[in-house]
């Protein structure tokens, strides 16, 4: 598990392309972003993280937009370890030390709010299953998800999309359960509708924000690695981590409050 990569893939920034191969971006070797990821990985080569492979950035190319990019997350084969169910995720080490996750509370749902200079409350997922009387929770957070990244028009994408989940890993969300949570995400958080659809660009504002902290975290000596919305750190850092994460957050959106984070040792 903590054997040294010895693979061809490299680090950097790279495209998927429409046929879901891998180009690399032409950049400047200067360019902030390709230094800073080349930064992160001359550092993380040399520490004992399972299943470490070169960090790269992502981005995809939209179908009907073949020259828009969206996603920009930061990859690296951790993020492969399996995590429900299995211990092997939870019970893995940071150079010897016991490690746990650092990740964002409803976090695409509070970068849309914003952006509109708003702040949530501790648990904007509650008042939605609470107004809904939908008790699962996953559903709720799917279903607001998906309200994000689609448009108004869309919503019966959405909608049916949720009903026939492509990863059927993923359980089937009734038409009726869609309706109730879209009504009650709709009177809790009316100004949702004016920026739903942004969901690809919080992914890559998430995936900047979290390059960042990784950035501020190794000037503090602090080891991270990524986990999609979420860094894997030595749990003595877990506090730092948490606070890092918070004020980078605050200085992307813009914003003079803070966010919700939590500690996962799971």
């Amino acid at each position: 598990l903590y054997e040294p990569f010895k693979g061809r893939k490299k680090s950097g920034i790279y495209i998927r392309g429409l046929n879901n191969s891998l180009i690399k971006a032409d950049l400047p070797n200067d360019h902030p972003e390709l230094v800073a990821i080349q930064l992160l990985h001359e550092h993380l080569r040399l520490q004992k993280i399972p299943l470490y492979t070169p960090l790269q950035l992502i981005f995809k190319q939209q179908d009907n937009h073949p020259y828009f990019l969206c996603s920009g997350r930061l990859y690296s084969n951790f993020q492969m370890l399996p995590m429900q169910g299995n211990p092997i995720r939870a019970k893995t080490t940071i150079n010897n030390l016991a490690s746990c996750e650092v990740d964002f509370s409803a976090n695409h749902l509070r970068m849309s709010a914003a952006s509109m200079g708003l702040q949530l409350s501790e648990d904007p997922y509650a008042e939605v299953q609470h107004l809904s009387k939908i008790n699962d929770r996953d559903h709720v957070k799917r279903v607001i998800s998906a309200l994000i990244s689609t448009s108004e028009n869309n919503t019966n994408k959405a909608k049916y999309g949720l009903k026939n989940p492509e990863d059927k890993r993923q359980a089937s969300i009734p038409f009726s359960c869609f309706d109730a949570i879209h009504r009650a995400t709709t009177s809790c958080f009316p100004w949702l509708t004016s920026v739903r659809g942004i969901g690809i660009y919080l992914q890559s504002l998430e995936g900047q924000i979290l390059m960042d902290a990784m950035i501020k975290l190794l000037k503090d000596d602090i080891t991270s690695v990524p986990i999609h919305d979420s860094l894997r750190v030595p749990l003595n850092s877990a506090e730092k981590t948490c606070m890092v994460l918070q004020e980078t957050w605050s200085d992307h959106l813009k914003v003079n409050f803070s966010t919700k984070v939590s500690i996962k040792n799971g």
